[in-house]
């Protein structure tokens, strides 16, 4: 921007001005409009930090009336003089920070009008600028400006709409033309006979192909069925229907066998995995899975070609994704005859010396037939998977294709169609590049100009699958059909490869150009208004699918790992991954499996699951998208420079009605148009009042004061008049405001001497924590180093001993709480967030660990004592004479709640220790301690009776029980927590609701 250049008027609206002027002064209906923007804004002391607001009204302004000088400017750069040295003669002024244009209204009884050329922008023509972004568009949104600006996107846009229509039908054309419906009955009912028909297994039961689980299936399912569909169907009455054709070629009466039937096999050696050595005399050789490190290449059984010997793979073959492993195309092969008579007598000599046995990873039979009647192809091949773990798993494919492309008239037709595809790419290719090369790196920043790059990359990829397929279906198709006079198989497996990469591009390619429709499509306002959301919202709706997608994979690794050995849809990683998505739709039929699997585990899981990701993440998704839609919907309602196809739809009537002079029908539908406009500043002004405080038959007054109706054009200076009308009651309310604004600040200060207080509180609580901690710390290190200097030995080798060394149990107890506490106390004192987080963190997962105990405990009680019982009660009853702290509190324990022993066994616990055990030398075998004793202390002597409780393990319980307790101390406790249970209860519930307020506060 130059220091030179000055605002240039363009134009002045004078007082006597006549309609016919008005209608010709078009930069006054742009001024309007961006008026009726801008007064939304005043008076709105919110957006005072995103708009700079300059205006003066002269003494009596609203009663005077003169002319007035529009000026207008470009992009402003130096507003900051004029805003801060405001002329006292300028009526009114206003500019926008960051606006790419404004307007000033200066009295003419000005006399600083210099002062106004301090805005030196340079001005742009508005037909330019609107034919510049007519050229630039990179989506159908246009902005409304002059005629020709406007008859300019209507054209473009238009043209490029209609171009891709055009696009749009040969490419349908292009990937539906070829697509024939009997394709899908070739191959169900090809798929039918073999898969579904039954054969009677070594059992005498009824099988199908899908059933077969075992080797023997396998060449039951070969004699029994497949020969029966390769040389009986259609062959028996082949020579009377069809004399002039070859029997031994046809299938099902009008199918061609191409070539005849394989059988493959592939092995691995024995030493594809490595036996323990402790088994390994036992079973010297390992058949792993199958891998091509792994693959065996040697002879084996006979020895014979070609189906004992190896054959390696050929240009024709093509690897295979199977269930366990991915197969070469390699392998043991054998053709099955035209003969079955010699097809037999072969298979029962494979089958006699044993062709699948140790080491066979997978069979494959492969044959193609073909029908001239459709000019298709059905490639099929039959897959039985062996795992080194035994079974078989069975698969089957049937691909039905049209190899042979351009036969008839409709194929040419297709081609010419190809061709005319070709020419819209290389067209479109130019286009983008054009754009490129003029927007640079801003073409990439719009999400259409990137979905148009993709276009054409994949139709790029389609135009060379499709040459390639072509190409290698016409060199080899002719050696291919030489095969159905010989006797030697005919593989598709390069066919069926090739045609499958050109149906995956074309398939890709099909979706992105119908998602390139919806690029016209937002030239209706309710698609636009739903595309915008995600354009409003793509940051959130990526982090968010980014939440689910990590929870689902965390959730898919614990059920794999749960679940993966018995359920197949958790049998892998990935397998878990959409069996878990499948859950969004209801696919929850696997639960039971699961359930009978890990009866516990399993509610949980799931219940978890479909509380985290389908009910609460999918909701804040919904609720992402609601946002995003009022966000949208705002931005519409206030943006009047779209165009949309009503606008195209009445431009091109308007001109239609014109062009065939039908005034009167144009001037109507003229009319009509601006009366929509002149309604949206009819409630631009509503709007504004009633932010002001007009309301009812106030607001009716003001309208009817200016002669202001729905529908009815508001000329400039009625604007002008019913803001300064407004204006007064602005400042009151920007009074009431600043007093409203004063009493909040006391609120303020008033709840953070309160946060003070409760900060305060919180942090002696903190102190009191600590020094708990701290005493725990000290008084366990006391017992340790004591006991440490008693026995001099320290037994630490399990968790469980940690756990009933009271000692240790309380050093680490007080630890925790000491870092806990410390934690909570700094954080406060200092205010970091990060330690506040970390101390509720923990008292969250505290308050949390003991409510789960007390559910589990009070849902499952018998099966809570049981854990109990069995993980505890040996390595009680076991350390009872090696740790006296132990000791003691066992005796303690039997003594107050008058039990002996842990378990339901009662009293014959003791027998797992080596000291009371029967088998112990010693005087106190069969016995119990003497705190088990009913009467363990002499009443005359007052001395304790430490033989009071041996050899009670050798008298039943009606015995045993006249001297000792014989009930377990758990049981005891079980009991006299249910007889007890809403005291118990209603304690926890007060320790609960302490915690939670003190995690609260």
């Amino acid at each position: 921007m130059s220091a030179g250049d000055e605002p240039v008027k363009s134009g002045s609206i004078p007082k006597e001005v006549d309609e016919e002027q008005e209608e010709n002064r078009l930069t006054l209906a742009e001024i309007d409009c961006r008026f009726m923007k801008l007064l939304r804004f005043i008076g709105e002391e919110e957006m005072a930090d995103y708009y700079d607001f300059s205006w003066r009204f002269k003494d009596g302004g609203a009663e005077e009336s003169g002319d007035y000088h529009i000026l207008t400017a470009g992009i402003r750069d130096s507003t900051k003089s004029l805003d801060s040295e405001p002329s006292p003669e300028r009526r009114y002024s206003h500019s926008k920070k960051g606006a790419k244009s404004s307007f000033l209204i200066e009295d003419p009884a000005a006399k600083d009008v210099d002062g106004l050329k301090k805005l030196k922008e340079p001005i742009v023509d508005p037909e330019k600028e609107h034919k510049k972004d007519a050229d630039d568009y990179t989506a159908p949104g246009y902005s409304r400006g002059s005629t020709s600006s406007q008859e300019a996107d209507v054209e473009t846009m238009t043209k490029d709409f209609v171009l891709y229509i055009v696009f749009l039908v040969i490419f349908n054309m292009i990937a539906f033309g070829v697509l024939d419906h009997t394709s899908n009955y070739y191959a169900t009912v090809l798929s039918n006979i073999i898969t579904n028909t039954t054969f009677n297994s070594i059992l005498g039961v009824q099988t199908t192909f899908n059933e077969i689980r075992t080797i023997a299936h396998i060449w039951e399912f070969v004699k029994q069925l497949l020969l029966m569909v390769l040389y009986s169907y259609g062959n028996e009455n082949s020579k009377i229907l069809h004399p002039a054709k070859k029997d031994k070629v046809l299938m099902l009466f009008e199918n061609i066998l191409i070539g005849v039937p394989r059988m493959r096999q592939q092995r691995v050696r024995n030493d594809s995995c490595t036996v323990p050595s402790m088994i390994r005399d036992s079973f010297p050789l390992c058949y792993g899975y199958y891998s091509e490190a792994t693959e065996d290449r040697s002879p084996f059984g006979l020895g014979l070609p070609t189906a004992w010997t190896y054959t390696a793979p050929n240009e024709d073959s093509a690897d295979y994704e199977g269930r366990i492993s991915t197969y070469g195309g390699g392998g043991y092969m054998m053709n099955i005859t035209e003969n079955s008579d010699i097809t037999e007598e072969w298979l029962d000599e494979l089958k006699r010396h044993a062709w699948l046995r140790e080491g066979t990873r997978s069979v494959f039979i492969d044959f193609t037939t073909y029908t001239p009647n459709t000019n298709l192809f059905c490639v099929v091949k039959l897959v039985f998977e062996l795992p080194p773990t035994g079974g078989v798993i069975p698969t089957s494919h049937f691909y039905t294709m049209k190899f042979l492309r351009y036969v008839n008239t409709w194929d040419h037709f297709i081609l010419g169609c190809e061709i005319i595809f070709l020419c819209f790419v290389v067209y479109f290719t130019m286009e983008e590049v054009q754009r490129m090369i003029r927007l640079g790196w801003r073409y990439w920043v719009d999400s259409w100009n990137l979905l148009d790059v993709a276009v054409l990359i994949v139709s790029y990829l389609v135009a060379i699958f499709s040459c390639t397929r072509y190409y290698t279906i016409t060199n080899n198709m002719h050696l291919k059909v030489n095969h159905i006079d010989e006797a030697t198989h005919a593989s598709f497996d390069n066919f069926v490869r090739v045609q499958i990469t050109y149906n995956t591009a074309m398939a890709l390619l099909t979706f992105l150009v119908w998602l390139k429709l919806l690029k016209y499509a937002s030239l209706n306002k309710n698609v636009a208004v739903i595309l915008s959301i995600f354009s409003r919202i793509r940051t959130g709706l990526f982090v968010l699918t980014s939440i689910i997608m990590y929870t689902i994979f965390g959730y898919a690794l614990v059920g794999n790992i749960l679940f993966g050995d018995h359920v197949e849809q958790f049998a892998t990683i990935w397998n878990s991954f959409f069996s878990l998505i499948g859950i969004f739709v209801g696919g929850l039929y696997f639960y039971l499996e699961c359930a009978a699997l890990n009866p516990f585990l399993a509610p949980v899981y799931f219940m978890t699951y479909i509380f985290i990701v389908p009910i609460l993440l999918l909701n804040v998704y919904v609720a992402l998208m609601v946002h995003g839609f009022e966000k949208a919907l705002d931005d519409f309602d206030d943006d009047r420079d779209r165009i949309f196809m009503k606008d195209i739809y009445r431009m091109l009537s308007y001109k239609l009605f014109k062009l065939f002079r039908r005034d009167h029908l144009a001037a109507k539908l003229h009319n009509v148009q601006q009366a929509k406009l002149h309604m949206k500043d009819y409630d631009g002004i509503v709007d504004i009042a009633k932010k002001h405080g007009y309301r009812g038959l106030e607001l009716a007054m003001l309208l009817k004061k200016h002669n202001v109706s729905a529908g009815k054009s508001i000329p400039f200076e009625t604007m002008s008049q019913i803001y300064a009308d407004i204006d007064p009651k602005s400042q009151l309310f920007l009074e009431v405001d600043e007093h409203d604004r004063m009493f909040d600040r006391v609120d303020k200060i008033t709840r953070r001497v309160d946060v003070l207080d409760k900060s305060l509180a919180d942090l002696v609580v903190k102190i009191d924590r600590l020094l708990l901690g701290g005493l725990l710390i000290g008084i366990g290190t006391y017992a340790f180093v004591d006991k440490l200097r008693g026995t001099g030995v320290l037994r630490v080798s399990t968790v469980y001993d940690v756990l009933l060394d009271i000692s240790l149990v309380l050093i680490i107890s007080g630890g925790v709480v000491f870092i806990v506490s410390f934690a909570g106390c700094i954080g406060a004192l200092r205010e970091n967030t990060c330690l506040l987080k970390f101390y509720s963190i923990c008292l969250l997962m505290f308050f949390l660990l003991e409510m789960a105990i007390a559910i589990l405990g009070f849902v499952f009680p018998h099966n809570m004592q049981s854990i109990i019982e069995e993980s505890f009660t040996d390595k009680i009853i076991h350390k009872y004479r090696d740790n006296d702290d132990l000791r003691n509190f066992i005796d303690f324990a039997q003594k107050e709640f008058h039990c002996c022993g842990l378990s339901s066994e009662g009293y014959m616990d003791w027998a797992m220790n080596e000291y009371f055990n029967c088998t112990s030398p010693s005087r106190e075998q069969c016995g119990v301690p003497y705190s088990c004793c009913i009467n363990a202390t002499n009443i005359a002597g007052g001395l304790i009776n430490i033989m009071c409780g041996y050899g009670v393990q050798k008298l039943s319980v009606a015995e045993a029980s006249k001297r000792v307790w014989t009930s377990g101390c758990i049981e005891i406790v079980r009991s006299y927590a249910e007889r007890n249970l809403y005291t118990i209860a209603g304690v926890a519930l007060v320790v609960a609701l302490c915690q939670a307020s003190s995690k609260h506060e």
